[in-house]
């Protein structure tokens, strides 16, 4: 589905050529406003582009394609065996695994049977990032009111190396979004900042200031 959605990207009638959406490889200071120039800020949207997947949901011929962020990671108490399609397929029968949760919209993800057909596509960052997928396992206090529509997807995952990676980006991104929360909560007299990382029509990631 590459293809066709990076034809979107050119077509988009939302935000013709995507002016503005920077690579987040190639993210650095001067892509910001000059009160916010901070190296610890870039790296800390760096951090959270790490934790941001690409969300595949293919249910009958219906494909949707988002983006979500990884919220928090556990490995997992209950008994039996990795739930995960290696285990259920190859017989690998894996005693400890992890749940991952990942927010995304309601829009993406709307059920158990969208969740059990989604894959989280992690580290796409170019297109020869190295193919790093986990699985949806199935849907956690989706909220619909008016001013909240976030779905918990959780996730599953046997691979200890992965989940150990997932679980430093976690505590390094915190550490450093306190340190850029405490050096820029009293600017004054600028436009509020926002930054968004995400995968536009499925493409590579982008960051957008």
């Amino acid at each position: 589905h590459e293809v066709d959605f990076e034809s979107s990207e050119k077509t988009c009638t939302k935000n013709y050529g995507h002016p503005g959406f920077i690579p987040v490889t190639e993210l650095k200071t001067s892509h910001f406003p000059e009160e916010y120039q901070d190296q610890d800020l870039v790296d800390t949207i760096k951090l959270l582009g790490d934790l941001t997947v690409k969300i595949i949901v293919t249910v009958s011929d219906k494909v949707k394609i988002g983006s979500g962020r990884i919220f928090e990671l556990t490995k997992s108490t209950q008994k039996g065996t990795c739930p995960c399609s290696d285990c259920r397929n190859n017989s690998k029968h894996t005693q400890n695994w992890w749940e991952i949760v990942v927010l995304t919209s309601i829009h993406v993800v709307n059920n158990k049977e969208d969740a059990e057909n989604t894959k989280c596509r992690l580290f796409y960052d170019t297109e020869d990032s190295s193919l790093v997928n986990l699985e949806g396992a199935m849907v956690e206090n989706s909220s619909q009111n008016k001013n909240n529509q976030i779905c918990r997807l959780i996730c599953v995952t046997c691979d200890e190396v992965l989940s150990n990676r997932i679980d430093d980006l976690l505590k390094k991104f915190i550490e450093n979004y306190e340190k850029v929360f405490d050096k820029f909560w009293d600017v004054k007299n600028s436009e509020k900042l926002v930054v968004i990382v995400s995968h536009p029509h499925g493409t590579p990631k982008k960051v957008t200031i």
